[in-house]
């Protein structure tokens, strides 16, 4: 049981850490207006005996969030969701604009699309932070693990 309580606590920490790095780097690129998709961004632990699981979980648009969107072929009701956004941005709510808007975007992605994804770019927003907490947790599981291993054929040495 203390194992398993060292593992949860371990990914619960990383996993926090996590989430708060993905925030953070989306106020630092501006990528969220409203406030809705860093609102969404939350994680969870659970636990048996037989398993550890650990979840980031977050709303679609995060997708898009490093590389923009690429065209697409309309309607994905992304003309709702810009004119729900347009108040966040100082845009007067026009449902023509918003349709106006999502054509041009179907057509010829976002601007982050055309200026970073389309050319193999993107803006650090989770793919590094990911990297770099999976890195730890296998670092910190090893750990851990090789701990008790060592432990455990101490005991049996002793024993002997």
């Amino acid at each position: 049981y203390l194992l398993v309580s060292t593992l949860s606590e371990i990914l619960s920490n990383e996993l926090g850490l996590a989430v708060k790095a993905i925030g953070d780097n989306m106020d630092k690129e501006d990528f969220n207006a409203s406030g809705k998709t860093k609102r969404s961004l939350l994680f969870e632990v659970s636990a048996s005996s037989d398993y550890i699981k650990g979840v980031i979980s977050v709303n679609d648009p995060i997708l898009y969030a490093e590389k923009g969107r690429p065209p697409f072929t309309p309607d994905s009701g992304l003309a709702q969701r810009i004119y729900d956004w347009m108040p966040f941005r100082s845009l007067p709510q026009d449902q023509g604009l918003a349709v106006f808007i999502s054509g041009k975007i179907s057509k010829f992605g976002t601007k982050l699309w055309r200026d970073l994804g389309s050319k193999g770019g993107r803006r650090e927003i989770y793919t590094d932070v990911l990297q770099n907490t999976s890195d730890n947790i296998s670092e910190a599981i090893r750990e851990v693990v090789s701990g008790e291993v060592r432990s455990k054929v101490n005991e049996a040495l002793v024993s002997v």
